[in-house]
């Protein structure tokens, strides 16, 4: 029972009504010990509140306490990681909703243009979002560069065609390709180089802003430089008259001018 008290006058606190004095000290006995159980239910509700927090029933005053010692005992700064879940190593791509969804509102790519893109998204190697032949390697241990021909053969498809979409999807700003001169040696049946000729190599990109297969905040700088001008103010083949831009751009905007 609560208890307060005005001019030397104890009252009930929920009645109003005059407490005697015979159960006064009684009253107030009362009124202290349910206040004192309120009190210990809101700390053991906070204490249940940072345990259910925590990893595992571990409070993160705990669990600091703890790097902080193997730190001392190693003489090596510690942290706490999480186990890698099963699926993170999973290889995947990114298609940018957005922009995929106002490209096809204004018909910008055919059903079978997004068809081949679909196609060789696996092909897209992580942080450049370059195009390559996974798992076969050059001397030096990086892997190939896929070419029409070699994405062809992936896809069984003739070269032709393969050549011929490439081609189409450059011009509209989805792929890009970047030409290097290399050489090329030839060899004899005993491995002795009989002649060199320079040839060139053509590696292909697909446009991060589209399907991407990075960091988003960390695209390499030779594919921004790559698609900075790509898909801006473009036009779209059923409306030649209306210039269009992305919804999302991950790089190549335009910063708001500082006032």
């Amino acid at each position: 029972m609560a208890v307060k008290q005005s001019n030397g006058t104890l009252y009930d606190s929920e009645t109003g009504e005059i407490v005697k004095k015979s159960s006064s000290r009684k009253a107030v006995s009362e009124a202290n010990k349910k206040a004192r159980l309120r009190e210990i239910e809101v700390e053991k509700n906070k204490e249940k509140q940072q345990v259910e927090a925590s990893a595992n029933g571990i409070s993160q005053e705990d669990l600091q306490d703890a790097v902080n010692t193997l730190s001392q005992a190693t003489g090596s700064d510690l942290y706490v990681g999480t186990k890698r879940k099963r699926f993170d190593k999973t290889p995947f791509s990114q298609i940018i909703h957005p922009n995929i969804d106002y490209l096809n509102k204004i018909k910008y790519l055919t059903d079978a243009e997004c068809g081949f893109l679909l196609r060789i998204a696996p092909m897209l190697e992580f942080g450049s979002n370059c195009l390559i032949i996974k798992g076969d390697f050059d001397d030096d241990g990086i892997e190939k560069s896929a070419t029409p021909t070699s994405i062809a053969k992936a896809l069984g498809k003739e070269r032709a065609n393969v050549s011929r979409m490439m081609s189409k999807l450059k011009s509209k700003g989805i792929l890009a390709n970047g030409e290097t001169g290399i050489w090329v040696s030839s060899k004899d049946q005993d491995g002795n180089e009989i002649s060199r000729r320079i040839v060139s190599s053509h590696t292909w990109f697909m446009n991060p802003n589209i399907i991407c297969c990075a960091d988003r905040e960390k695209i390499e700088k030779a594919t921004q430089r790559i698609f900075k001008d790509a898909l801006k103010n473009f036009l779209a083949p059923k409306d030649p008259k209306t210039k269009h831009n992305l919804p999302i751009r991950f790089f190549g905007y335009e910063k708001p001018k500082k006032s």
